[in-house]
């Protein structure tokens, strides 16, 4: 009972933030220092959850990641680090000026930068 309580009220104050972030409308920076000290607690009250969710969700990810690589025998390498770096990278805390609408919170991180490979030029025959 305690429990749901306790999510009720994490739930409730996640709900909240988003009207908050239209209500404020100016960065962390501008804000009163009353202001600051608010959106600090509500960014440390959601960022326990989400980091709980994050922890777990990067966990999965690096695992399934590493088993596609390792069950691949290395083939599948480049697909196997997009998705252990995914899971992996993104934001791992909730910062105030998600709040102030800002910032955008990134759960799943973009990954590992495309790599251009220069392919071998192709010449016809001449007797084609």
């Amino acid at each position: 009972m305690r429990q749901a309580f306790l999510i009720g009220i994490i739930l409730s104050l996640l709900m909240l933030s988003v009207g908050v972030g239209k209500v404020f409308a100016e960065p962390f920076e501008q804000q009163s220092s009353g202001a600051k000290a608010g959106l600090v607690i509500l960014s440390g009250i959601t960022t326990i959850p989400y980091a709980a969710v994050k922890l777990v969700f990067a966990t999965v990810g690096s695992t399934v990641g590493g088993a596609i690589n390792l069950l691949s025998f290395g083939y599948a390498s480049e697909t196997a680090g997009r998705i252990a770096l995914g899971a992996a990278d993104g934001d791992w805390y909730v910062h105030p000026d998600v709040f102030t609408g800002e910032r955008s919170l990134h759960f799943v991180g973009p990954g590992p930068e495309p790599v251009d490979i220069a392919l071998p030029e192709v010449k016809q025959l001449e007797g084609e």
